[in-house]
């Protein structure tokens, strides 16, 4: 059976690249599952009904933009990590992608069903901070599970699967009230980051990182981008910000 896949998109203040991003889904998804989820900014309402997405408008508490060096601190990735479960849970479907703004669908995802997570392919060594030995050994005692890498990769256009997300949350989401200040502060600074946060997740379920060749990362960031020039097999773009200023 071919996995189904939907789509999740904490959106904020980009409302033509949003819409941008939306349409690229819709062209091969018509009836896909979305949802967005927003971050007390541009009202996304009218957008959500065009496009038949789930929308939730958060008020509680405005996230922004993660700054360095830590990207969010403990309370708002426990935020961010809620409001994503409220959104995936509302997808039903096996495997859901992680969008942003700057996230474009460009041919049909294929789904390979032993994937767990699925990120962007590292262009080079030392590209991301590599996590440290005290980390690593935090996930293997929570999960089990040495991880095989000792890097992250999933930022926006990356692939998960669906119900790890959701029958391990409760316990994963302790573990980060529970560790993130601490790991923060003597280890690792960049577990706040999203494309941190998300890949830890997954390794604390004792699931493993796989490389997506098929979704096409474009860094250095070119603008306009040529999208005629990416890999004929590629399925997703990240950093497509073409409409970031309109």
């Amino acid at each position: 059976m071919i996995p189904t896949v939907g789509f999740y998109n904490h959106v904020n203040t980009k409302p033509k690249a949003t819409e941008y991003s939306l349409q690229s889904i819709r062209k091969f998804y018509p009836e896909g599952a979305i949802a967005l989820s927003c971050d007390n900014a541009f009202d996304f309402t009218e957008m959500a009904k065009k496009y038949n997405a789930v929308y939730h408008h958060n008020t509680d508490i405005t996230l922004g933009y993660p700054v360095q060096p830590f990207g969010y601190r403990k309370d708002k990735v426990i935020v961010w990590l809620d409001r994503m479960y409220h959104g995936v849970i509302t997808l039903k479907t096996d495997y859901f992608v992680f969008m942003e703004d700057d996230v474009h669908v460009i041919n049909p995802i294929i789904i390979d069903p032993s994937w767990e997570m699925a990120g962007h392919v590292l262009q080079y060594p030392g590209q991301v901070y590599a996590m440290t030995p005290p980390l690593l050994n935090m996930i293997e005692q929570f999960s089990g599970v040495k991880p095989k890498q000792n890097f992250y990769n999933c930022g926006g256009g990356s692939i998960f699967k669906t119900s790890t997300f959701i029958d391990n949350y409760t316990r994963v989401r302790q573990w980060f009230i529970d560790n993130l200040d601490y790991v923060q502060d003597n280890h690792y600074p960049t577990l706040g980051w999203m494309d941190a946060f998300l890949c830890v997740f997954y390794l604390l379920c004792g699931k493993e990182l796989t490389q997506n060749p098929k979704l096409y990362n474009n860094w250095p960031i070119k603008i306009p981008f040529p999208v005629n020039q990416v890999p004929e097999e590629t399925y997703l773009v990240h950093n497509f910000k073409d409409y970031y200023n309109e």
